[in-house]
């Protein structure tokens, strides 16, 4: 059987021997072999001794929050359970599953008298992630609150450096396992999440200034993801797996019609829009609102468009007003 402790010992020994003599990155010198020397010179040709968990790019932090409390306030709370690959850390992760693509199915129909078929569409379906953790100093009555049944969680994933999110609910039992009454639990907790992809940790929100005919100027925005250009026009980039859903959050400062145009292409008009009533349009909820009342018969024409991978132009013509658009990359897995 694995024993983590065992293993970092191990590593533990083995880096000690090497560094015990100088030059012991790369264990130049070692002792004499009886040549009166003192010391023997070896060849610098054998890497360091180093645990496999350090610098590591696939060593995994895993931060679980409720969703109630994630984002509160504009500051994220600290995580009720923290899960880490290290083996000093309470929790420390010894198996994972479901952090890969989410499993797919294709729509897709025989034909009747030619040969093969047609797919006629692609679903993901929901996604299951299951982790299996060491619970170091921990009572039995301690593990099962953490994890309560049907709470709504956020799931923060950090490998390596990078970050993304996924909200669940804990599904299934919580399995709690220990060779004997005194061994260290072994603790198995899945999570069903029905939007199977993951986000980036902080969405992206550009601030735009919109005017009669179209966008002027970006007031502060990060230059890599987008900045308005003399034109009248901002670029947005999405660095995901897939198009984007957005929200785009209007005050206007005049009434009339407000149009979106993504690359060129007109892909909403709004109507009835009042000076002082702020407008969002949520292609994520595929939602309008107008001061907090919901208007979807205000969408006179177009639908809920997404942002496309990679650079595009995004532009407001019609009715003035400050306005910015948010957004969160998606990705298949982490």
């Amino acid at each position: 059987m694995f024993d983590r402790k065992i293993y970092d010992d191990v590593f533990e020994h083995l880096s000690y021997l090497i560094s015990d003599y100088p030059g012991g990155d790369y264990g130049e010198i070692i002792p004499d072999e009886g040549d009166g020397s003192g010391e023997t010179a070896v060849p610098e040709l054998r890497p360091a001794i180093r645990h496999p968990l350090k610098d590591n790019a696939h060593t995994l932090e895993i931060d679980i929050f409720s969703a109630d409390d994630s984002d509160r306030g504009g500051t994220e709370a600290e995580p009720r359970v923290h899960i880490s690959s290290y083996a000093h850390k309470q929790f420390v992760l010894v198996g994972h599953d479901g952090l890969a693509s989410p499993a797919g199915e294709l729509s897709h129909i025989d034909h009747a008298i030619l040969d093969g078929g047609a797919v006629s569409g692609a679903r993901a379906q929901s996604r299951r992630i299951t982790f299996d953790f060491v619970a170091n100093w921990t009572e039995y009555p301690l593990i099962s609150s953490l994890f309560p049944l049907g709470q709504k969680e956020v799931i923060k994933v950090n490998r390596g450096g990078i970050i993304r999110k996924i909200e669940g609910y804990r599904d299934g039992p919580l399995e709690v396992s220990a060779a004997s009454a005194w061994a260290t639990p072994l603790v198995s907790v899945s999570f069903l999440c029905p939007n199977p992809y993951f986000k980036n940790s902080a969405e992206f929100s550009a601030s735009l200034d919109s005017a009669m005919g179209g966008l002027e100027y970006a007031t502060e925005y990060p230059v890599h993801y987008g900045v308005l250009q003399g034109e009248g026009a901002a670029q947005v980039y999405n660095d995901g797996d897939y198009p984007a859903p957005f929200a785009l959050i209007i005050d206007p400062s005049t009434s009339g019609m407000l149009s979106i145009w993504i690359d060129g292409e007109e892909c909403a008009v709004i109507d009835n829009v009042s000076s002082g009533r702020k407008v969002v349009f949520d292609t994520a909820s595929k939602m309008l609102t107008m001061h907090g009342q919901k208007r979807l018969q205000d969408l006179v024409r177009g639908t809920f468009p997404t942002l496309p991978i990679g650079q595009s132009r995004v532009e407001l013509k019609g009715a003035a007003g400050s306005s910015r658009i948010e957004f969160s990359e998606i990705f298949e897995g982490v």
